[in-house]
């Protein structure tokens, strides 16, 4: 029989990963509602015009600041001693949302959570512990990448401090390997977009890099200490970013 000659097609599409299709959640319907924080944060920031966004999930989220969440305000603020410490002198909003993953971020930020920021705002990220079991590290680091590209698409002169994800006690192997991983990655970029990088986590590990009780009642979330110590170590990083963009 003829050969059967097939003309080679075009090379398969490669498909976008979840980390850049900005989307809406609504996973943490039992401790507050994700849409209304959202409006809220919008108009704190249109009202307020901060000069220093805090952009996250809910280990920010948990920390303190405006907005509070209604009912549950004293469940959720945490430490709002440690965070005004942070953000002294400065006007600043939490945009930490609990259980976002990137791409959630991403959304928030394209619907109003930067507009009427100052452009030389100082952005504090910490994102993508929630897409561990969802993603590869070179999605994570991608959907962090848009999410930095939508910030300074938007505020001109923004100063982003760049987080490392922070330690979690996981019963999954590896995972302490993996998080070292990513925060090489997330340095990198930070050095390459001229981004300030830090790992404030690394004070909520032990030598064995296991989070003790007393920093974390679930292995990840500061407690009021653990929120401490993050404090003493993101308060002069955010006022070196801020002298920088004077």
């Amino acid at each position: 029989a003829p050969e059967t000659f097939i003309m080679p097609g075009p090379a398969p599409a490669r498909a976008v990963p979840s980390t850049l299709i900005p989307c809406t959640q609504d996973r943490d319907f039992m401790i507050y509602d994700w849409t209304s924080r959202h409006e809220a944060a919008c108009r704190i920031v249109r009202e307020t015009r901060p000069d220093l966004l805090f952009i996250g999930d809910s280990i920010t989220h948990f920390w303190g600041g405006q907005p509070v969440d209604e009912p549950h305000r004293d469940i959720l603020q945490k430490s709002p001693e440690t965070w005004d410490l942070c953000a002294a002198g400065m006007r600043a909003v939490n945009l930490g949302f609990g259980y976002d993953r990137v791409e959630n971020a991403l959304w928030r930020l394209r619907h109003g959570e930067l507009d009427g920021a100052e452009d030389n705002a100082v952005c504090v990220v910490l994102l993508g512990t929630n897409n561990l079991s969802e993603n590869t590290d070179g999605e994570i680091l991608e959907g962090i990448r848009a999410v930095c590209r939508e910030i300074t698409g938007r505020l001109e002169k923004a100063v982003i401090i760049l987080q490392g994800f922070y330690p979690r006690n996981s019963a999954r192997e590896g995972t302490a390997e993996r998080i070292a991983g990513i925060n090489l990655l997330l340095n990198r970029l930070a050095a390459e977009e001229n981004f300030i990088y830090t790992e404030p986590g690394r004070v909520m590990a032990n030598s064995d890099g296991h989070v003790p009780e007393e920093l974390s009642s679930d292995g990840l979330h500061p407690s009021a200490a653990g929120y401490a110590r993050i404090a003493a170590v993101l308060a002069p990083v955010i006022r070196r970013a801020a002298e920088r963009k004077k």
